[in-house]
Order: structure tokens, then C-alpha cells, then sequence
């Protein structure tokens, strides 16, 4: 796990690119990604675990093959995304709860972006918010990898990362 200690010790451009793009490695093969993948595929309705399920027979000797003659039908429900947004908007529904003129600080889309935050952390276990001048920005898990200090375990930075196609360029914000 890449620190903002190791940040630190970068002093040219190449040093920071290749941090850069070990952090990025590195966070996409941690269990935390892993597992945020994993309920993002449930939560677009990909059910994993159904999608894997291979029926089997059994010859007289023990050895299990596939099943090609009965049907396969997997069928997928929607429930993880139902009970996400059930949750998030008993939580969130109303926003945030404040005095108005404070409110109106935060800009017109603040309890938007709040919500949209609730549901990733609820989808993904954890998400990341930035307040950038004057609105709330909320990166997923499976897009942000954070830089944490080796001696608090504070936040002290974020790279943002985002392919658009296979055959497109890795692009790259820290």
C-alpha cells in the first residue's frame, strides 16, 4: 500500500508517474476494490454468484461434467439495488438538515451529491468525498485510490482514475 511518505520521497516527474501508476496497481488488486467490484456487479443487476453456478451430473466412476441436457436458466433480481436506494433514502431522503442561509452555501446540488455518496458507500463499502470550491464531488472506491499518512492515518491525498474503453488511454488525477 502506497503511503504520502512514499509521495513524498518522489522528487522528479518520472518518480511521481510511477508511483502514480503503482498506487493504481496496487489498490486494484486490494480486497477493498475486489469486493467493491463485486457489489457493483450486484448492484447492475450481476448476480456473480448465479452467473458462476454450473449444474453437474455424476457418471457411475464419480467424475462430475456439466450438465448440457436439462435448461440453464439463471435468473436475476434486482433486490441488492432496491434495498440499497430503500436504505439510502430513509437515511438521506430528506438531506441535510441545517439552518438556510447555510444550506445555500453548500450550493444547489449539495443534497444530491450527499445521497450519491450514501449509495456508493453503501454499494461499495466506502466512498471518498472533495469539496472543490463550491460543490461536494464524490468519487467511488473503484475509481479513487486514497494516499493515507503512515503516522496519523489521515487522508492526505487521492488519486482519481478512469479508462473510458479497453483500447483508450489510462488517465490519471492526483
Amino acid at each position: 500500500m502506497k503511503t504520502f511518505q512514499d509521495f513524498e520521497k518522489c522528487k522528479t516527474e518520472k518518480e511521481r508517474v510511477q508511483f502514480i501508476e503503482e498506487a493504481i496497481n496496487e489498490h486494484k488488486s486490494s480486497t477493498v476494490y475486489l469486493e467493491a467490484y463485486e457489489a457493483d456487479q450486484y448492484d447492475r443487476r450481476k448476480n456473480v454468484t448465479i452467473m458462476k453456478y454450473q449444474k453437474l451430473l455424476y457418471k457411475i466412476t464419480g467424475e462430475a461434467v456439466p450438465d448440457i441436457y436439462s435448461a440453464n436458466h439463471k435468473i436475476v433480481s434486482n433486490f441488492f439495488n432496491f434495498f440499497i436506494t430503500q436504505e439510502n433514502q430513509y437515511l438521506l431522503g430528506n438531506g441535510a438538515t441545517m439552518e438556510e442561509k447555510n444550506k445555500k452555501k453548500l450550493g444547489a446540488d449539495f443534497d444530491i451529491r450527499l445521497q450519491e455518496a450514501g449509495e456508493n458507500a453503501l454499494i461499495h463499502g466506502v466512498t471518498f468525498c472533495f469539496w472543490d470550491l463550491n460543490r461536494l464531488r464524490v468519487f467511488e472506491v473503484l475509481e479513487f485510490v486514497p494516499i493515507y499518512d503512515e503516522e496519523t492515518g489521515a487522508l492526505r491525498a487521492g488519486i482519481r482514475f478512469w479508462k473510458i474503453d479497453e483500447n483508450k488511454p489510462l488517465r490519471a488525477t492526483l
